[in-house]
């Protein structure tokens, strides 16, 4: 299988990292790229024995990434494992990681954590709802848990794509350029672990604005495409491969529609409590929720092999 190696990005995370990097070393090597930490984090993860890098100022989780996918490279991986610094993923699903990457060589594996839905902070699943939908739609993916930082990546694809963006956006980012430029995106249920007390370095405002921006201006830049596969779709032969086309096209313009509807409906979750909530989590359900875009195997092989979207220069 070639070389592995892990890459956790952290940012204060005194308390778990030690441990996290203990626990991952017993599988592979690590790299810890310390995000200018002020808790000690990264001298703690040195310790352990994982191989250390520090940023020179607070930069976010996706510059983080970076410099650990680069530190990996220089070093000769052929694979990268990430996860994160608080605990969340249990290293010892790190082989569950590497015998999908032997099952399913050159495609990005992901660690989906919706089997343990209810342990997650409630506006983080509604959020994830929300940007998993968008990435299927403009990846033509199938992956319910997008937000998961518990992945294995082909190096090809590290070195191949060109991100622009940093913080939450990063992984993302990476996910539907890779997935629009024809790389296969497989996911895996994993548990994740949400400690009492612990907070999660994810800020719906400061993160989500920004998450928020892309996507509707990807959306937007998307919209000729989605056109033209359906238009393309309407003249094959292929019935099944027909349908599903039309069928996201349409559940995409409804939920494109309905924006503004589900702004008013997360405005009265911060607002109305118990009503504001039961009417996001609705709106999501109904409009938002990612398994409204899927379809078979048989179709996504189609779409990837037929349509492959890096012909429109989207990546």
């Amino acid at each position: 299988m070639g070389k592995t190696m892990a890459v956790i990005p952290v940012h204060n995370e005194a308390p778990t990292i030690a441990s996290v990097v203990l626990a991952t070393r017993a599988y592979l090597p690590v790299i810890v790229v310390d995000d200018a930490s002020e808790d000690g984090s990264g001298q703690q993860a040195v310790a352990s024995g994982a191989i250390g890098l520090t940023l020179p100022r607070h930069c976010g989780k996706g510059e983080a990434l970076r410099r650990g996918f680069a530190e990996a490279l220089r070093r000769g991986a052929t694979t990268v494992v990430t996860l994160d610094g608080d605990g969340q993923h249990d290293p010892r699903d790190i082989p569950h990681l590497l015998a999908a990457s032997q099952r399913w060589p050159e495609s990005i594996i992901i660690g989906g954590r919706l089997n343990n839905a209810e342990a997650i902070p409630l506006p983080r699943f509604y959020a994830m709802q929300v940007a998993s939908f968008w990435i299927n739609w403009l990846g033509q993916c199938q992956v319910q848990d997008t937000q998961s930082g518990f992945r294995l990546y082909p190096a090809t694809v590290l070195r191949t794509l060109r991100l622009r963006h940093g913080g939450f956006l990063f992984e993302s980012e990476l996910l539907m350029k890779a997935s629009q430029a024809g790389w296969r995106v497989r996911e895996i249920p994993m548990r994740a672990v949400y400690p009492p007390g612990r907070t999660s370095q994810y800020r719906p405002l400061r993160d989500g604005i920004p998450l928020t921006a892309y996507m509707l201006y990807r959306g937007l830049c998307f919209w000729p495409v989605q056109c033209w596969l359906a238009c393309r779709g309407w003249l094959l032969e292929d019935k099944a491969v027909r349908y599903h086309v039309w069928r996201c096209t349409c559940v995409a313009a409804l939920a494109t529609m309905l924006l503004p509807l589900l702004g008013l409906c997360a405005l009265a979750y911060l607002c109305a409590g118990h009503v504001g909530r039961w009417l996001l989590a609705a709106t999501i359900r109904r409009f938002y929720d990612p398994r409204l875009l899927a379809h078979p195997p048989a179709v996504t092989r189609v779409l990837h092999d037929r349509y492959r979207l890096k012909r429109w220069k989207l990546v």
